[in-house]
C-alpha cells in the first residue's frame, strides 16, 4: 500500500490528479498481469514436469515386467521353454493331439 501511496504521491507532482489515477491503474494492472501470467507459467511447467515423470515411470514399469517375464534377460524364454519341457520327459507326461 506505501508502494502504491508513493507512486500516486510521484504522479501527482508529475503530471497532475487526473494522470496520476491513470498511472497508478495501469501499474496495478501491469502487476496483476505479471502475477498472473508467472503463475500460469509455473502452473505449465509442473504440469510437464508431472507428465514426463509419469511417462517415465510407465516406461520403468514396462521395462521391468518385461524382464520379469521373460526371466531376467534376453533369449531366457527359449530356454525356459525348453526347460519345461525336459521337466514334462521328465515326469512322464505326455501331450496327445485331441481325437476328432
Amino acid at each position: 500500500m506505501r508502494l502504491g501511496k508513493g507512486i500516486f504521491l510521484q504522479s501527482v507532482y508529475r503530471y497532475g490528479n487526473r494522470e496520476a489515477k491513470l498511472v497508478v491503474v495501469t501499474v496495478v494492472l501491469v502487476t496483476v498481469i505479471v502475477v498472473v501470467l508467472v503463475v500460469v507459467v509455473i502452473v505449465l511447467v509442473l504440469v510437464v514436469v508431472v507428465v514426463v515423470v509419469e511417462v517415465v515411470v510407465e516406461v520403468v514399469v514396462a521395462v521391468v515386467v518385461v524382464v520379469v517375464i521373460s526371466g531376467g534377460g534376453g533369449g531366457s524364454i527359449s530356454n525356459s521353454s525348453s526347460s519345461k519341457s525336459i521337466f514334462l520327459k521328465k515326469s512322464k507326461v505326455y501331450i496327445s493331439a485331441p481325437k476328432i
